[in-house]
């Protein structure tokens, strides 16, 4: 008998249902609408609302902090962002003008469709590249910008909240630094105001195949709720 056992197991051990859980949680947060069968929609509202809770409440108890830490965040995202773009820019001018991408440009001509493997050889080249200048801490400016801009960035999400055990504890659920600074930077502020109730689960019709039950599970108040509801 399973009585006062809670949870469902959805035919997976401990710990497979445990990981499965913790990316969908990390998926859900992120783009705020999944979909999924609906008893793993209903179990995953056991994951991600007390995590939503836990921000909220940080964020209530130093609102004052609050707005300094975004706006210090957000500049440091800005950074980032820039520097990337420059080095990307950078990596792409040194891949082309290559004597290794000239000469299997040269040869790529004769075969058919030889834009995608043109675009494969570029992939592959600007991924040697990124590696070498890590091995080698290369001099290239750009690349220093764009390492010391991602640390920065790095530095910046963990301040989001000023009780510490707060994001240790969404961290442990979530594995994710990105993740865990939107819920505390933009999702735990945005339901500061409501009592509980963060997801809904809207059922969607059948799997084709085995017949399973599916369902969008989504955040209330979100864009990309809206948009599910239009669709319905």
């Amino acid at each position: 008998m399973r009585h006062r056992k809670s949870g469902r197991q959805l035919n997976r051990n401990s710990s497979h249902r445990q990981a499965m859980l913790r990316n969908m949680a990390s998926s859900l947060l992120r783009h705020e609408v999944i979909k999924t069968t609906l008893p793993k929609a209903k179990e995953l509202r056991r994951v991600v609302e007390p995590l939503i809770t836990l921000a909220k409440n940080d964020y209530i108890a130093h609102e004052g902090n609050y707005e300094a830490k975004k706006k210090e965040y957000e500049a440091k995202q800005e950074e980032y962002k820039a520097a990337k773009e420059k080095y990307e820019t950078k990596l792409e001018e040194l891949v082309t003008e290559s004597e290794e991408y000239k000469s299997e440009q040269e040869e790529a001509q004769k075969l058919i469709g030889f834009e995608k493997h043109l675009e494969n050889f570029k992939k592959s080249l600007k991924a040697d590249l990124k590696k070498r200048f890590k091995e080698k801490h290369s001099k290239l400016d750009e690349f220093d910008e764009y390492d010391t801009a991602k640390k920065a960035k790095e530095s910046a999400i963990k301040p989001v909240t000023e009780h510490l055990a707060r994001y240790r504890q969404a961290f442990d659920h979530l594995r994710d630094n990105e993740i865990v600074a939107k819920l505390f930077n933009d999702l735990g502020p945005g339901f500061a105001t409501r009592p509980g109730g963060y997801t809904r689960v809207l059922k969607c019709g059948f799997r084709t195949g085995d017949n399973a039950p599916m369902a969008y599970i989504q955040l209330v108040e979100s864009q990309s709720s809206e948009q599910v509801e239009k669709t319905e």
